[in-house]
């Protein structure tokens, strides 16, 4: 299996970043290699579209689960979430800490999806976390 973490740095201990479509990196974790491969987003700085284009771009890379800390308004009102979901992929919210400690949690069998989305991403100034 195959999962898709966004990301705020490219390597383990990098913080899993609080939004889906706009993460500066992702890491795709392969559940049984346990080989990570990171890669920068190309839709972070889009102006429009950013959580679709990134969902279209996870579906080509074969990925199983994509994770963030929140999936923004336009991914969870139809866009993005609808692409991953219609190419059978789960989606988990609400997740944060490093990298290295999500992908230890996976193993487990701990991580489960908040199913909470981010509404208000217009309304976000530099540095704003959503924690809400």
């Amino acid at each position: 299996m195959i999962i898709a973490i966004a990301a705020n740095e490219n390597h383990l201990k990098a913080i899993v970043d609080p939004h889906f479509g706009r993460c500066d990196w992702y890491c795709l974790y392969n559940t049984e290699t346990k080989e990570t491969l990171f890669f920068e987003n190309p839709a972070r700085h889009h102006q429009e579209k950013a959580g679709c284009d990134a969902a279209e771009l996870l579906v080509g890379k074969n990925i199983n689960i994509a994770v963030a800390g929140r999936f923004g308004s336009k991914v969870v009102d139809g866009g993005a979430l609808n692409i991953l979901k219609n190419h059978g992929l789960e989606v988990y919210r609400g997740c944060s800490g490093d990298v290295r400690q999500l992908t230890e949690a996976f193993l487990l069998g701990i991580v489960a999806d908040s199913g909470e989305g981010c509404h208000h991403y217009e309304e976000h100034e530099e540095g704003h976390v959503c924690n809400h």
